[in-house]
């Protein structure tokens, strides 16, 4: 049989918190309020997550997106052992969100995407806690109040909020270790020196890692052939924005597609797409891939801005390329389009 565990009452003394002390009753209220208030706050955090990544999507930022409720037992143990309060108020992350951006660069995108999403109370960049010779988790954290949910906001103690972190794909593998690895065992003052060297070479790849990534992409952008890697680019994150749907390009059929234009590709495709959004996502609703296996790519928003602009330019080039006709002519079907004829 298990063992008997006693549970604390309003004789059982006081539960130690470093700093104060929190009662064993109070803690006893503290803890029906945090196993009361769970659902709710689950609540919050997917209701955020479907307002970041609909937020995400319309920016046309590519993000990896999760959220949770925090467990009651890593409230109690924040709020006694760290805080030393029954104050639930004061853990601000019972909801939390995280969203993973591939660059750097990324990252401050998101992050308005956050801002325009909610009304962000505190905002902090990790970083700054850190001195030059420091090492330690790294990432942007907004606590947003989170609105629109299924139930009374009364329902719960406090404000509705989520804390959001954004970081980078780098950032979040250091973030994943970083607990373990910079543990310090009780009554250390500091690490030993060599477990140190090795903490802050791990942190010098993160960053490294980073910087790198961002000089890559500057890099490609100058070289001549960008335009077309561009239009990919672009292509794929408008794609997703409407779609929701993650999908790559053919690169050789996007690099055909450029050749069509005498200026920047990717600005005739914004334009188009602002002006024909409410269309496109009316299209691809009724449409599955049976029709082509073109439509649901994001090759689509190019092919259908030629066929409006220059459909006799885009039909030689298709021929001369060698590619399937009846591609094209559903492509141009289903976008309410007849093709020239060409003979």
């Amino acid at each position: 049989m298990p063992p008997t565990v006693r549970r604390l009452s309003s004789r059982s003394g006081l539960v130690s918190g470093g700093r104060a002390r929190v009662d064993a009753e109070a803690y006893a209220q503290l803890q029906a309020t945090c196993i009361r208030e769970l659902p709710l706050w689950q609540q919050v955090a997917d209701a955020a997550r479907r307002s970041l990544i609909d937020g995400l999507r319309l920016a046309g930022i590519e993000a990896e997106v999760t959220a949770r409720a925090k467990a009651v037992d890593s409230i109690l143990r924040k709020l006694v052992f760290k805080y030393g309060t029954d104050d639930v108020t004061r853990a601000t992350d019972r909801a939390g969100a995280r969203v993973v951006v591939h660059l750097p660069s990324d990252v401050e995108h998101a992050c308005e995407v956050v801002r325009r999403t909610f009304d962000v109370v505190k905002e902090e960049d990790t970083a700054d806690r850190y001195e030059a010779d420091q090492f330690g988790y790294r990432g942007v954290h907004l606590d947003a109040v989170v609105t629109g949910l299924p139930f009374d906001p009364k329902e719960i103690i406090g404000m509705t909020l989520c804390e959001v972190q954004v970081r980078t794909v780098a950032e979040h593998a250091w973030s994943v270790l970083s607990h373990l690895l910079t543990y310090k065992s009780p009554g250390d003052d500091q690490l030993p020196y060599e477990m140190k060297r090795r903490i802050h070479r791990l942190v010098a790849i993160v960053e490294l890692f980073d910087q790198e990534a961002r000089g890559a992409f500057e890099q490609i952008t100058n070289r001549p052939e960008y335009p077309v890697h561009k239009l990919i680019y672009d292509i794929e994150r408008l794609h997703h924005r409407i779609t929701g749907l993650l999908r790559r390009c053919d690169a050789d059929l996007t690099a055909e597609l450029a050749t069509l234009y005498e200026g920047d590709p990717s600005e005739a495709v914004y334009h188009f797409v602002d002006m024909n959004t409410d269309k496109m996502r009316t299209v691809f609703s009724a449409y599955d891939e049976s029709i082509s296996p073109l439509l649901h790519q994001p090759e689509a928003l190019v092919l259908w801005e030629r066929l409006e602009h220059d459909p006799v330019a885009l039909e030689r080039r298709w021929a001369e390329a060698g590619y399937p006709q009846v591609l094209l002519e559903n492509m141009a079907t289903v976008w309410g389009i007849d093709l020239p004829d060409l003979a």
